[in-house]
């Protein structure tokens, strides 16, 4: 009797070695690969009001540390902040006249690569495009300013292309991605000091375990002239991404081996004897 129970549990134990030495090899050939970037959102905001551009086709993976994010040309497009039909409203404020619009231009865009662990990821060569100053007089638009942009690369200073007065100075300060939170302190208007501008990022995992980055990083805006403006406008990268593949292969060993544990507490149907 003992040696059929010890029998039948031996080949038992060989038919479950099988599967289970085969899921071993797949998550440790696996373990080295990431989950892949399923969505990718640019956001640009000034004076309240945001542009937003969604990512489509950009590519990257993460691997649980360390992510990457490849857009090509995903964010290219166009977007405008103003009291102006078809543009994101200002909240609170008013631009001061002439000028009565912001309108983006995006098109190629720099990758970044980083950990979870760093509060700030240093980026060469950020999101490209053109900002530019509209001003209205006269029923008539004119550009006032066109500013190159590399938004999200780090200590990068973008000057005004279009000639403006010389009693007037624009100088944009470009900022890392930072996954933490940031401030921008000494905020003026028109002389007067304003509010600390503050923005968050961070990493938040869902129940379907998709990895969510959101990286932020401040503009600064100086102007100098026969005005004083100090200003700072926060934008957000945000950025999801599937879970491992080796996590999905640890939940089926999981699966399996608690199968095999409840199939080995059954006990075996006895047999009467004729």
């Amino acid at each position: 009797m003992r040696s059929g129970a010890r029998r039948r549990s031996l080949l038992g134990a060989r038919a479950l070695f099988g599967p289970v030495a085969v899921l071993l090899v797949w998550i440790a050939g696996s373990a080295a690969l990431a989950g892949p970037l399923l969505s990718a959102t640019y956001i640009q905001s000034a004076y309240g009001g945001t542009v937003v551009r969604p990512g489509v086709g950009a590519t990257g993976s993460f691997d649980g540390t360390r992510f990457t994010l490849d857009p090509g040309s995903a964010f290219s497009g166009t977007g405008c902040i103003g009291f102006v039909a078809g543009c994101s409203p200002l909240v609170g404020t008013q631009f001061v006249p002439p000028i009565s619009r912001l309108d983006f231009s995006f098109g190629a865009n720099g990758a970044l690569s980083g950990t979870i662990g760093q509060a700030s990821i240093p980026v060469a060569s950020g999101i490209h495009g053109t900002a530019f100053v509209r001003g209205r007089f006269a029923k008539m638009t004119f550009t006032f300013l066109t500013i190159p942009l590399n938004v999200g690369a780090t200590s990068v200073i973008m000057r005004p292309t279009t000639p403006s007065a010389t009693t007037l100075v624009v100088t944009v300060f470009g900022d890392g991605w930072h996954l933490g939170q940031i401030t921008a302190t000494g905020n003026t208007v028109n002389f007067s000091a304003r509010n600390d501008v503050m923005a968050t990022g961070g990493v938040t995992v869902t129940a379907a375990g998709n990895t969510h980055l959101n990286l932020v990083s401040l503009t600064r805006v100086k102007v100098r002239g026969l005005t004083a403006n100090y200003l700072a406008f926060p934008t957000y990268l945000q950025l999801t991404y599937a879970p491992e593949p080796a996590l999905a292969g640890m939940l089926c060993l999981a699966s399996i081996g608690l199968a095999a544990a409840g199939r080995k507490r059954r006990p075996a149907p006895e047999h009467s004897r004729s």
